[in-house]
């Protein structure tokens, strides 16, 4: 919205500026200042929010590396940003900082970034990557076998693949 105010501004000018009654609705030079660094520092979340708010794919996986490129490029203070534009950026980290660093949330994000094949543990803090294989290995072996099992497994027809777990008769390889 705000990036569109600012495509309209010279035609916003001449309109608002035409009519004495509305003529203190003209943004002055601070105004237009202040709106461009906002848009500056928001836009970009503006396209990951988008992206992010899919109703028919899971995206919670995406949150780790979304906010590993907020951290790293996305948000990071550039030389040529105003003062105003680096203030906001640096508190939208903090905030987005104090959002995710709850233990709880953590952990999730992590187990949600383990078991999406795109990520797996790039995105996992290295000294918490063991522990959420254990955890994930530990959650997969506590799951009950189905119920109604429509193709009963056949003795011997389990296939043992090195270094994956065995989960229903399927091998699940959460590592490799």
């Amino acid at each position: 919205m705000i990036e569109r105010f600012l495509e309209q501004e010279k035609a916003l000018v001449r309109v608002l500026g035409s009519d004495k009654k509305s003529r203190h609705l003209v943004p002055t030079w601070q105004g237009l200042d202040v709106l461009e660094s906002i848009n500056k520092a928001v836009k970009p979340l503006q396209e990951f929010a988008d992206a992010l708010s899919g109703k028919s794919y899971v995206s919670v996986s995406y949150i780790k590396l979304v906010l590993h490129l907020f951290k790293t490029s996305l948000l990071q203070p550039e030389e040529e940003d105003a003062e105003l534009t680096k203030t906001i950026k640096g508190k939208i980290m903090r905030y987005l900082d104090d959002k995710y660093s709850d233990p709880v949330k953590d952990e999730l994000l992590d187990m949600s970034s383990l078991v999406d094949p795109r990520f797996r543990t790039t995105y996992i803090d290295p000294d918490k990557v063991e522990p959420v294989k254990k955890r994930a290995v530990a959650e997969m072996n506590s799951l009950p076998a189905p119920a109604n099992n429509s193709t009963p497994q056949q003795p011997g027809t389990a296939v043992q693949v090195p270094g994956c777990l065995q989960w229903q008769g399927l091998p699940y390889c959460l590592f490799g």
